[in-house]
């Protein structure tokens, strides 16, 4: 198992697990797909990952969407920043 590269786009899910996305995308529709999503291995994860990846981003899934009226849950923010990203930033930095 390897690390991936840093996510470009960070999320919560609907069980408030952080995890991270290399890209997104905005349908027609206001719904949100997240692609190469990826999670960060910590402590509490090492009896299914070895210690050499703690501290990093692995692989999770390829995609997940979320429709428009999830957005605002899942906080999607750019990395390194705090602040959420409504659907308009999104359609922008996709």
């Amino acid at each position: 198992m390897e690390a991936a590269p840093d996510p470009n786009f960070l999320f919560k899910t609907r069980t408030n697990t952080e995890l991270g996305a290399e890209s997104v995308e905005v349908d027609g529709d206001g719904s949100v797909l997240l692609r190469g999503v990826v999670k960060l291995v910590t402590e509490s994860m090492l009896t299914s990952y070895p210690r050499a990846l703690l501290g990093h981003w692995t692989p999770n899934r390829a995609s997940i969407r979320f429709s428009a009226d999830e957005i605002a849950d899942r906080r999607i923010t750019k990395a390194g920043s705090s602040d959420p990203l409504d659907l308009d930033a999104l359609r922008a930095a996709s």
